[in-house]
């Protein structure tokens, strides 16, 4: 997990990776860190995490207080996808069955916090702060929705950015998976882990 120039610094088991204003973001998947690559002077720098494993409570304590974090306080556990909507990063937290927001606009103050699920493992929609996510792993974003796979409910979900609703598209729960095309609820998946939108 070392910071620095491109020859020097080092990385463990990156997955999802976004642009942001000439810079390469990376979910540092394995070292639990979301990393900054900027591609003009060749340096990597740590923008989110302690570098220690969120090990909070199954169901978090904190449920609907939307607590904030500064950005380099807090541990994480196994980001996995990353996209961004002007100046906030959303982070698919797959270790912690939740998907997080950072504020990208002040550089140095960045605030982190919770943006979509409890930390129960499960599939139940409705206010994002309610709502229980399997293991999301996949991020894209269309107009005002994020949508997102849950590999573990082999999903597709959305979050709407207006009314803050979490939807299911495609899935039905933890042991409802399949290779079945069709409309609605005739389509089955099996462990999603990316998605991206066309257009």
């Amino acid at each position: 997990a070392r910071d620095g120039n491109f020859d020097e610094a080092t990385l463990r088991s990156p997955q999802g990776l976004c642009l942001w204003n000439g810079m390469l973001l990376i979910a540092d998947t394995d070292n639990h860190l979301i990393r900054a690559a900027n591609l003009k002077e060749r340096t990597l720098e740590t923008i989110a995490g302690n570098g220690k494993q969120w090990l909070q409570e199954r169901e978090s304590t904190l449920l609907g207080e939307e607590p904030v974090w500064h950005s380099l306080s807090v541990p994480l556990c196994s980001p996995w996808d990353l996209a961004t909507k002007d100046d906030r990063l959303f982070i698919a937290m797959a270790g912690s069955h939740q998907i997080w927001c950072m504020d990208l606009s002040e550089r140095g103050e960045q605030k982190i916090q919770v943006f979509a699920g409890t930390g129960r493992e499960s599939l139940v929609d409705g206010d994002r702060n309610f709502s229980q996510l399997s293991q999301p792993s996949g991020l894209c974003l269309l107009g005002e929705r994020l949508y997102f796979v849950d590999s573990e409910t082999s999903s597709l979900r959305f979050v709407d950015l207006q009314t803050n609703l979490v939807t299911t598209l495609v899935g039905e729960g933890l042991f409802a998976f399949g290779d079945v095309d069709g409309r609605g609820k005739e389509i089955k998946l099996q462990h999603p882990l990316a998605i991206e939108t066309l257009g």
